[in-house]
């Protein structure tokens, strides 16, 4: 007897090993084992057994990691798509779905919170666009049939709420949900939420210990958890009876995994899985990605739309101001005065802009020199906390420059804002406020960012300064006022997303403002007051913007008209494998371009195609690699990729 064991390598292949005779009777699909590979150890995942092998030699399992197989066909089958769609091994997948932490205590049942029964608390009476989306997914959920809805609502219309009432029936049919949220620090605010619906609600997460998430895997595995709200990873956890998927802020970016590979969309594989278990799924956003909305408009999607904010709410209002007449300031003559309203009232403000640090940049005045990573060649950010120069690539750091590296010239000059300055000039111009920061710099220790939130919405904070990590999900009646302090920041990124990204961050922000009963004002600063997508995010208008991007994207051949690929080689031999791949693929193929991020130095592809492309990508690099001088090559794969630069 053999086994087929799928490897964590970049190796695009099953590996056969024998089964020892003390093992034929145990082992099955589905087992982790201990198999010796080269001269060293690894833990692979049985993918198929067979009577007879492929190969004449073959080497002997060592044992088996668990007395239980961990990884359930539908598991099986999610990670295998996921492999082919990434292009990656589906070794590589099934770590994600077992991660290495899980083993000791498997065959323990974890008690999860609660008893199961739902809460008596009274749920706020529906709208009628709410009743009309609600009933839409009821009846999916009550025939059991898998259907894909896009719930389109405007900030603070109550889909959560839609959420939570489609999680209800799920529960009382017996069944579990996944919820997917796109930030860590968006987490605990809606683990609160479901719990207070659903007692067994379980969280999964980075922040988390290696016990917790191992506690909340083996839960979820046994079927202790009603519910389990997470981040990306989430999407593989070993749910028993899954009935709905629910990904929250659908269209956000960090639901891709882009940096290391395998390269999966979370949204993506949500689809996939729902599909697998037959089980609905909801997108929910007040801006869809242009991919799922385009979806929607042919059919494949169902859309749901909710126009109106709850309880007949206004929109708040929101003010475009012309940042070319004020010669450079952080805070222009109008947001001063309305943030001075504010405090004096007992009214809470948020501060927005998407760059942390004090200046974006540093630069001499006598010759021009911009002091840039001499690796990855991008301008280092000035961060006044610890008076240093800072990469946010690949993370060096240099000393506050005293005197201009180029000419020795003494006149260095900070440009542009990052969240430092907004807080100093917060400091300076309102003394009597209680402010805070909140940014990847200031919430770097575990904890901080839910601190912060919890301190902000008890209304120990006046003034939330921060980046995007601020524009969503919060849910804080006492917010009245949000300023975005450079609109049109996005906007100079050499990416075809930055209007859309422009746009979704510009309304999400907008959305914080007014959700309870007072009513709520935006202003946006910017420099670019005609652009389209800053006047989209003015009229909160979702539909304009859409409209607007979608011829552009149509004359210039982006998604979602196409897919596109970027396919990086790294080592001696880089630009000759990328320009031997393009010879392969053929038209559709762009490049090679020298790409420097880190530590990392590739020579980078982009291929645009259709539903075909990762298949057409796999063949290429297979092909390629069947080259003698090609043969060790590394190619690093992303498709669909949400960076591009």
């Amino acid at each position: 007897m053999y086994a087929r064991i799928a490897l964590p390598l970049p190796l695009d292949k099953t590996f056969t090993y024998a089964i020892p005779p003390d093992l034929r009777d145990g082992i099955v699909i589905g087992h982790r084992v201990r198999v010796p590979f080269g001269k060293a150890r690894s833990v692979g995942v049985v993918v198929g057994i067979e009577k007879e092998s492929p190969v004449a030699e073959v080497k002997e399992i060592l044992g088996l990691l668990d007395p239980e197989p961990l990884v359930s066909q539908e598991m099986l089958e999610l990670t295998r798509w996921a492999a082919l769609e990434c292009c990656v091994s589906w070794g590589e997948v099934l770590a994600l779905a077992v991660p290495g932490f899980i083993g000791k205590g498997v065959r323990k049942k974890v008690a999860a919170r609660g008893q199961g029964q739902l809460t008596c608390e009274l749920p706020p009476k529906l709208n009628g666009p709410q009743e009309k989306a609600l009933e839409a997914v009821r009846e999916a959920i009550e025939g059991e049939r898998h259907e894909v809805f896009l719930l389109h609502g405007v900030t603070g219309s109550g889909k959560t709420e839609i959420y939570l009432r489609a999680i209800e029936r799920v529960v009382k049919k017996g069944k579990q949900t996944l919820v997917l949220v796109p930030e860590i620090s968006l987490t605990p605010q809606a683990v609160e939420r479901y719990q207070a619906r659903f007692p067994r609600t379980g969280v999964w997460h980075s922040g988390l210990s290696a016990g917790e998430r191992s506690r909340t895997w083996m839960g979820c595995r046994a079927g202790d958890y009603d519910v389990v709200v997470g981040v990306r990873s989430a999407v593989f956890l070993p749910f028993s009876n899954l009935g709905l998927v629910v990904v929250d802020e659908e269209h956000e970016r960090t639901y891709k995994q882009w940096d290391q590979s395998p390269r999966y969309h979370a949204r993506e594989v949500a689809r996939e899985r729902a599909r697998i278990n037959r089980a609905c799924l909801i997108l929910g956003s007040a801006t869809p990605s242009l991919e799922s909305y385009y979806r929607a408009t042919k059919g494949e999607h169902r859309l749901l739309e909710l126009p109106e904010r709850v309880a007949s709410r206004p929109m708040a209002r929101v003010e475009v101001l012309d940042m070319r007449r004020e010669r450079g300031k952080v805070f222009s003559y109008i947001l001063l005065g309305k943030i001075r309203e504010r405090i004096e009232k007992k009214e809470q403000v948020v501060l927005f802009l998407n760059r942390r640090g004090y200046a974006p940049f540093v630069q001499c005045q006598e010759c021009g020199f911009v002091y840039r990573c001499p690796k990855c060649q991008v301008s280092l950010t000035y961060h006044s906390g610890k008076r240093v120069l800072w990469c946010h690539y690949c993370g060096r750091k240099e000393a506050e420059p005293r005197a201009c590296r180029g000419c020795k010239g003494m006149k260095l000059s900070f440009r542009g804002i990052g969240t430092e300055q907004v807080e100093k000039e917060t400091q300076r111009l309102f003394p009597e406020a209680r402010w805070a920061r909140l940014d990847s710099d200031t919430t770097r220790r575990k904890g901080v960012a839910e601190k912060v939130l919890g301190l902000f919405g008890k209304g120990d904070i006046q003034i939330l300064i921060g980046t995007q990590m601020i524009a969503k999900g919060m849910d804080l009646p006492n917010v009245t006022l949000v300023g975005v302090i450079s609109a049109d920041t996005l906007l100079a990124l050499p990416d075809f997303r930055a209007a859309e990204r422009t746009f979704q961050l510009l309304t999400q922000v907008a959305g914080r403002a007014g959700r309870g009963s007072l009513p709520g004002e935006v202003l946006f600063q910017t420099y670019l007051p005609e652009n389209y997508a800053v006047k989209a995010g003015k009229e909160q208008d979702y539909t304009l913007f859409y409209q607007q991007e979608m011829v552009l994207r149509k004359e210039v051949g982006y998604p979602p008209f196409v897919r596109l690929a970027k396919v990086s080689f790294s080592g001696k031999t880089g630009e000759e494998a990328a320009e031997a791949l393009i010879g392969k693929i053929g038209e559709g193929a762009l490049g090679p371009v020298l790409r420097t991020k880190g530590k990392t130095t590739a020579w980078e592809i982009l291929v645009k195609g259709g539903k075909e492309l990762p298949q057409i990508i796999r063949n290429a690099i297979r092909d390629l690699k069947g080259e003698e001088e090609y043969r060790k090559i590394r190619a690093a794969v992303d498709i669909d990729p949400e960076e591009m630069f």
